[in-house]
């Protein structure tokens, strides 16, 4: 039997390697190759999306913009 689980906020499933990969895509996209590492930034991926291209925008070198 095959299961589908839905966990949009990383409770029930450690999703945070995925989600980092899905960030990396996005700086590959601008050229910078992958930029966080599922090994290291695993925390930043729990706080989310915001945080994760945050910490790849300014290791990347683009300033930060407000909130």
């Amino acid at each position: 039997m095959r299961t589908v689980v839905f966990d949009l906020d990383g409770t029930l499933a450690d999703t945070s390697g995925d989600l980092i990969a899905a960030a990396n895509a996005c700086f590959q996209s601008m050229g910078a190759g992958d930029v966080l590492s599922a090994k290291t930034d695993a925390g930043t991926a729990l706080r989310g999306g915001k945080a994760m291209l945050r910490l790849g925008l300014e290791r990347i070198g683009h300033a930060r913009v407000a909130d």
